[in-house]
């Protein structure tokens, strides 16, 4: 394996143990925490000390030892290990980070997105503060990053550029300028490099110089010119038809007026909200919304773009789902059949997932709030009671009447994510039977349905009809959902999801094909209809009910800092939009460029042994984790890696250095690939291939395993002769024969690899001078 391959698996899996020993500082349960702390140990720390992939000092490892032996789990048990680990990180690993792609790429779109959005503060502010900043510099003091973010314009200078670090990052508030001035000086060079939105690498999303011309034209005022941030008014937004209602206010289809993406807009108004003492969940929901929509995305949750306010509304600009949702399916089209059901489920438990890992635990799910985009995939919807329980459980008794779990049900009782799974059994009965479990004989009493969840027997099959109808896999996963003590209930005993995923009700489910959206969807949405209830039955709000409502400057102070942007998002928008535009001319004349270094490989291959040549994909990069466009060329000994300036020497991959050929297609990343698999000790592995043409892909695939075969087959046939040559043909066995390109255990076969080590390769001179 290559260093730069170990260094990114060995911060892939630093990361890792932060997050596990995250989970085990929140933990509150003694039994849970010590097993936690046991798995820690015996799978991160003992196992990199007997691989010797990272040493520990002796005093952190007696540290933990020390209180495991006790049976003692402190919550700083792991406080010295831990402080090890971020010693590492800050070394090798982030100064690999630092020269990557990735993060080129990173300070291209800070750099484009803060110039573009910088302040509300005056411009002689910013400059005053960016003088300030250089003279803190020069004196070696500490800078407030968090707010440099906020108030300095993104220019070339070096208070910028620790600015920008702090914004990437996000942690600390303050950065010493003097603590790591290598560090520092790498930082700041990489953000001149960038600085220019000309220079923008390799990627796909190369017109970046394009972009501020084309939605900003205003704006072009040249590279140093100090730009205010505005945040979005209505007028951002061409706003469309009501497609629904809430307690403090409606929904609406918009669409973005600078890149013409369509999104929902969540309006609330603000008297409705003093009105009703909502203050509290209209800013919940704005963190809720934005702890689920930064980072990863989630394809199974209504996530955020934007949040702005108004003198009278609160907007959120959502996802638009204009599918409807299944409540509305389920009276179009009545119940579901167990394998209908068995798929919103599935995407469900992706959408929950993702909120328990952030430690949040959603309170109201229900049919009603899952929504199907156009295509028929769903998204949990309407955070509204949603609430992160990394630092406290709440207890408050909210939800929808005939979902709520027992313990959400019994006032003054915490509770974490487990409300989630009970209300997830709930709503996969109200798909199949058409009413919630606990709504026995049409009961539409809300205290009814309530006290039958409190008063329930430990077993759901003593409350709960499961008609012989259902699949036995189905009973059994309905039961273990709906079990009233937590401890037994499935998703509830120290797995989280897993447990549920790993359900047989679910046997054959490929996660990853869920979560990529491959499976087809039972219910396609009528396409050009807005699947919701008519803006007539939709209704609106009497605005008698707010007449005598007044907005202070305090009700205002309330939400100033409300506007929010999700960077990553933003930037899915420009790149789903204006560069999709810019893109095509640049694919155009991509195409032309391909197709004449085609020509000319043709006649430059006419008369050689080149089996196949053209475009393919690979996956690689410095951290693995990028598909990289190479020109190749196959011929009967190796297959040339050309990259695509031609400027560098081939990477090259020799037939004798391969164990296999994938004898089918594999499934990676959401690609069909070609698996090259190397002996072992070569290379890292194994090298994954793909191509955009699928026919184009086969012939590859064909060409390779082909050209695999044959020169196995003649490399086989050589060993035979150099074994008559000199005598030792009765003696290849052991650990494997010279067919297979390794010397025999006899001591005399004959070594023909690409290393040029005993025969060299095919077409190459041996050591001996003599030809193979």
């Amino acid at each position: 394996m290559s260093s730069s391959s170990s260094n990114s698996n060995g911060t892939l899996k630093r990361n890792e143990q932060q997050m596990r020993i995250k989970a085990y500082e929140k933990t509150e349960c003694h039994d849970e925490r010590r097993k936690q702390a046991r798995d820690i140990y015996d799978n991160y720390i003992m196992k990199e000390m007997l691989s010797h992939t990272h040493e520990y000092s002796k005093e952190a490892v007696a540290h933990v030892q020390k209180y495991l032996m006790k049976n003692e789990v402190p919550v700083n048990l792991f406080e010295p290990y831990i402080e090890e680990i971020f010693h590492h990180l800050r070394g090798e690993p982030f100064r690999k980070f630092l020269e990557s792609d990735k993060y080129t790429r990173f300070c291209q779109w800070k750099n484009l997105e803060l110039n573009i959005q910088v302040s509300n503060a005056p411009v002689a502010v910013r400059a005053n503060q960016q003088k300030t900043d250089e003279k803190l510099i020069e004196s070696k003091s500490e800078i407030d990053c968090s707010e440099r973010t906020r108030t300095t314009s993104i220019h070339q200078e070096q208070g910028s550029g620790l600015s920008l670090l702090s914004y990437a990052y996000g942690t600390s508030t303050t950065t010493k300028t003097g603590a790591s001035d290598d560090i520092r000086e790498k930082i700041v060079e990489k953000v001149r490099e960038v600085g220019n939105v000309n220079h923008c690498g390799p990627s796909r999303l190369s017109p970046l110089d394009h972009l501020e011309h084309i939605i900003f034209p205003s704006m072009a005022t040249g590279a140093n010119a100090p730009r205010r941030f505005i945040d979005l008014t209505m007028n951002d937004f061409s706003v469309h038809r009501i497609i629904g209602r809430g307690g403090f206010g409606e929904v609406y289809g918009c669409r973005k007026a600078d890149t013409g993406k369509m999104y929902a807009m969540k309006c609330l108004d603000k008297k409705r909200i003093k009105m009703k003492q909502g203050e509290t969940l209209a800013l919940n929901e704005r963190t809720m919304l934005s702890l689920v929509s930064t980072g990863v995305d989630c394809p199974f949750i209504v996530c955020m773009t934007y949040a702005f306010h108004t003198p009278d509304k609160l907007c959120f600009i959502l996802d638009l789902m204009n599918g409807g949702d299944l409540h509305y399916h389920l009276s179009q089209h009545g119940v579901f059949n167990e394998s209908d059901m068995k798929f919103y489920a599935a995407e469900v438990i992706l959408g929950l997932e993702h909120m328990h890992k952030r430690f949040i635990v959603y309170r109201d799910l229900k049919p009603a709030n899952i929504l199907l985009d156009e295509n028929g995939h769903v998204r949990i919807s309407d955070l509204g009671l949603a609430c992160d329980f990394s630092k406290k459980k709440p207890h408050a008794s909210v939800g929808t009447h005939g979902y709520m779990a027992p313990e959400v049900l019994s006032k003054g009782t915490p509770y974490d994510s487990s409300a989630d799974w009970f209300s997830f059994g709930c709503m996969l009965y109200k798909l199949l039977k058409g009413h919630s479990p606990f709504r026995q004989h049409k009961t539409k009493d809300k205290h009814e349905i309530d006290r039958m969840t409190l008063t329930m027997q430990p077993s759901c099959l003593q409350n709960v009809e499961l008609p012989e109808s259902f699949s036995k896999e189905l009973r059994d996963l309905l039961e273990g959902l709906l079990q009233r003590d937590i401890d037994k209930r499935l998703g509830c005993k120290g797995g989280g999801a897993e447990e549920v995923k790993s359900h047989p009700f679910f046997t054959g489910i490929d996660w990853n094909q869920v979560y990529y959206q491959k499976y087809t969807p039972p219910l396609i949405p009528p396409r050009g209809e807005v699947n919701a209830a008519d803006a007539f039955d939709i209704g609106s709000f009497d605005e008698e009910d707010t007449k005598g409502i007044k907005l202070t400057d305090q009700d205002q102070e309330l939400y100033r800092y409300f506007p929010l942007t999700i960077s990553e998002r933003w930037q899915q928008e420009v790149a789903e939009t204006v560069f999709e535009t810019v893109n095509t001319e640049a694919d155009k004349l991509e195409q032309k460029r391909k197709a004449k270094q085609k020509q000319r490989f043709d006649a430059d291959e006419k008369d050689s042994d080149c089996i196949l040549h053209g475009y393919i994909k690979k996956y690689g990069g410095s951290f693995a984790s990028v598909w990289q466009t190479r020109y190749a060329k196959l011929y009967p000994n190796r297959l040339e890696l050309h990259t695509e300036s031609g400027n560098t020497k081939p990477e090259l991959v020799f037939m004798d250095q391969i164990e296999e050929v994938s004898p089918d297609f594999v499934q990676f990343k959401n690609e069909q690939c070609v698996q090259i698999r190397f002996r072992d000790g070569i290379r890292d592995g194994k090298l994954i291939i793909t191509n955009s043409d699928e026919i184009g892909l086969k012939e590859w695939a064909l060409s390779l395993r082909a050209a695999h075969k044959e020169s196995q087959e003649l490399l086989g046939s050589m060993a035979k002769k150099a074994g008559k040559i000199y005598g030792t043909e009765g003696q290849r066995g052991g650990s494997g024969g010279a067919a297979d390109g390794k010397q025999s255990s006899g001591g005399a076969g004959v070594l023909i690899s690409s290393s040029g080590t005993g025969g060299g390769v095919l077409g190459q001179k041996n050591s001996n001078g003599g030809s193979n």
